[in-house]
């Protein structure tokens, strides 16, 4: 819990301790023991040792590096490298602090499964000086991890689309393979020009799924519908037993490899599809009734996802009814979004996880799986004695066993301490961590939060998978300097032999 901690145990979990948390109570789904939640192996010095590891991320953050500077005019990538000692120094990858507000954003941020390589999308010109007019659409880029801007541009990095300059196509959200081979990314660019991608040649109105290796080479769309923006494929996320690909789309349930432009679906669906681009395989079917969602959600929204590391699950949130079975879909839809799991395979019923009904304030969204699947971190409004129904509050990051048991909240934010780009909590990669974004207030120390105040932008945090020890990694207090968390991991952590 990031509350006030006594005797080094979390104050809140101790208050809950002695009430009925679903599935941890003996007699319930589960055991006490069994709902004990992870924590890190500590080694010779107590907190992360950062050596050798890399996290990314976007920000505003002044060029000097320093908290509350002149806020940059771009998003620019920045690192937070392992300098030794549990210590470590953040490096700024793109330097477009100056210019046009805007002109260079960079985003969509994630790092490679070996840590070699940071994949993001931007709006700066690959050959251009800092500060540049920048593109009128996004390249996607591939750049070596140990890049610390040894010139005044990115031309020795690799990138998805050289000199795509035209708007239009804005190729977004690169995902990694298990290997760190392969890129995968959507866009609207045209995927009838043939199977490689030609530069400024016009767009689709449907955004597709493209793949491309690592050393950007072999560009090629996977999925291939041209006309009305209702079908786009979005978000590809790799399966790390399979390599097959996990996307969402509002394609209709008659779609095949060799019949693409089909009906449209009411509601966005997730698929799979394979690294060849020969097999597709609808995993949810939900294709015509439309979600009760409001705002910017459209359909029954399954983003963000995660691939559990089997590869045999997809975690996701939906407005599905909970009586959705795998024979009986399309029924009307429920108010709140819960955390939903499916085979990949498609087969099978899908299994609601939370069971929020009454209210579309309730949202369970945000699953990130444990390195081993045992566990899942989550976003939630529920309250914090863990009543699916009961009224909701704040956003807060949760915790629960892969079957839904063992519910128990990691935070227990005010309302002005929530991300106002997501929380979106990450395991680290040896699990006994989670990082996330949030607007906690950080101590005069700058080394843990004040529970009593809130900063003015979003930061990034680090906290062990228990909720103890939470510890800010970027300190901005005042407004315009956003961390932007990635919906996808984006750290590297080395293997630290029996310290993981």
């Amino acid at each position: 819990m990031v509350s006030t901690r006594k005797s080094g145990r979390p104050l809140l979990i101790a208050i809950l301790s002695t009430q009925a948390i679903a599935g941890c109570a003996p007699g319930l789904n589960g055991s006490a023991d069994r709902c004990k939640l992870p924590k890190p192996k500590q080694c010779n010095t107590r907190g992360f040792d950062w050596s050798n590891s890399v996290l990314v991320f976007t920000s505003k953050t002044a060029a000097s590096g320093g908290w509350n500077g002149t806020a940059s005019n771009n998003n620019n990538l920045w690192k937070i490298t392992g300098a030794g000692s549990g210590s470590y120094t953040y490096t700024a990858v793109m330097q477009n602090f100056g210019g046009v507000a805007n002109a260079n954003a960079t985003g969509g941020a994630t790092i490679s499964p070996d840590g070699t390589k940071v994949a993001f999308n931007s709006l700066h010109a690959s050959s251009s000086a800092w500060n540049g007019a920048g593109n009128a659409a996004p390249n996607i880029f591939v750049l070596p991890s140990s890049y610390a801007n040894a010139g005044t541009d990115l031309a020795f990095g690799t990138y998805a689309f050289p000199g795509q300059t035209a708007g239009g196509p804005n190729p977004l959200h690169p995902a990694f393979n298990i290997s760190s081979t392969k890129v995968a990314w959507h866009s609207s660019a045209m995927v009838n020009n043939g199977p490689a991608y030609a530069p400024n040649t016009g767009n689709n109105t449907a955004r597709n799924i493209w793949v491309m290796n690592a050393d950007g080479t072999s560009r090629a769309p996977l999925t291939f519908n041209t006309t009305l923006g209702t079908r786009s494929s979005v978000y590809p996320v790799f399966n790390p037993k399979t390599g097959d690909i996990v996307f969402a789309s509002q394609m209709g349930g008659t779609t095949t490899t060799s019949a693409w432009d089909q009906a449209i679906s009411s509601s966005v669906n997730l698929w799979a599809i394979d690294a060849a681009g020969t097999t597709l395989t609808p995993i949810t079917k939900n294709y015509s009734v439309a979600s009760a969602d409001s705002g910017s959600n459209t359909g029954f929204s399954m983003l963000p996802f995660e691939v559990d590391p089997s590869g045999t699950y997809v975690y996701y949130s939906s407005t599905m009814n909970l009586a959705t079975t795998g024979s009986n879909w399309n029924l009307t839809a429920n108010l709140a979004d819960n955390i939903w799991v499916s085979r990949v395979s498609g087969a099978g019923d899908p299994i609601p996880l939370t069971r929020s009904t009454s209210s579309a304030a309730q949202t369970n969204w945000g699953p990130s799986v444990h390195p081993k699947g045992e566990w899942i971190a989550f976003i939630s409004t529920m309250p914090q004695n863990g009543n699916d129904d009961g009224a909701a509050t704040q956003e807060n990051i949760w915790m629960m066993r892969g079957d839904g048991t063992c519910k128990q909240p990691l935070t227990n934010f005010t309302a002005s301490q929530v991300a106002t780009n997501g929380s979106y909590p990450h395991f680290t990669p040896d699990g006994g961590r989670i990082y996330f974004s949030s607007r906690m207030g950080i101590n005069s120390a700058g080394t843990g939060p004040d529970p009593t105040t809130s900063t003015s932008s979003d930061n990034l945090w680090i906290m062990d998978a228990n909720g103890e020890n939470p510890t800010p990694l970027t300190k901005n207090t005042a407004a315009g300097y956003d961390v932007f968390n990635s919906r996808v991991p984006h750290m590297y952590l080395p293997s630290l032999g029996g310290c993981q």
